[in-house]
């Protein structure tokens, strides 16, 4: 069954409407939709023609429950991210809350003016990433399209999504990495990134249940990424 087809599905029971293309990607397609009055992300996943049928369903029906479990448990961990909404395994969809206020952390770090606001954000994404670790959850895909800031009622709330190359892991190895993509992310996208990752990092440090050898692997990972870079 295609997009079409399992639009026609919902929409028949009235459970679906006003669907609009926000995203094509090159893992899935994404869609604002109202979903029972709500409005939503319709998450689905993109046959892979390359693989053989019966892997490839598995192999996205596996990415799509990961990715739904995951987000269940960052909201048990009080880690702000779209409430799950609908999952279909068979057609590998996924239908999440949207985030419609929400502005792209790297947009929102660029608009803003003051070493004390950049301090504060910092501050919040250096807490989201270590009770992320401390509850085994490695993101994958740390980049600053992923975070998004709300500003609701004179508070600054700060949302993780795109949680679909997420994986669960303990090993100092897997949490280093994932805090490298964010300091190269940050690096690469910000102008004051050096005072940013600083505060982060000093944040992280004070919330991480396991810091030190995190933080002692994390050198380790930036020596590795430095070589790599010299090397081309």
């Amino acid at each position: 069954m295609d997009d079409v087809d399992a639009f026609c599905q919902l929409m028949e029971k009235n459970v679906v409407r006003d669907v609009t293309l926000l995203h094509q990607g090159a893992e899935a397609t994404l869609y604002i939709a109202d979903f029972l009055g709500r409005s939503a992300i319709w998450k689905q996943r993109i046959v892979k023609k390359y693989r053989h049928e019966s892997l490839d369903q598995r192999i996205r029906t596996r990415r799509l429950l990961q990715e739904a479990r995951t987000l269940l448990r960052c909201r048990k961990l009080q880690i702000r991210v779209p409430a799950v909404y609908f999952v279909d395994p068979e057609e590998c969809v996924l239908i999440m809350q949207y985030i419609s206020d929400g502005i792209v952390l790297k947009n929102y770090l660029n608009s803003i003016h003051g070493s004390q606001e950049m301090s504060f954000v910092a501050s919040k994404v250096g807490q989201a990433v270590a009770k992320l670790h401390n509850g085994s959850i490695i993101h994958g895909d740390l980049t600053t399209s992923n975070f998004l800031v709300v500003e609701n009622n004179n508070r600054t709330l700060l949302y993780l999504i795109d949680f679909g190359l997420s994986f669960y892991s303990n090993t100092e190895e897997d949490k280093a990495v994932d805090l490298y993509v964010l300091e190269r992310a940050l690096l690469t996208t910000l102008k004051d990134a050096a005072l940013f990752v600083e505060k982060l990092i000093e944040t992280y440090s004070q919330e991480s249940n396991d810091a030190c050898a995190i933080l002692r692997r994390l050198e380790q990972v930036r020596k590795r990424g430095r070589k790599l870079t010299m090397v081309g």
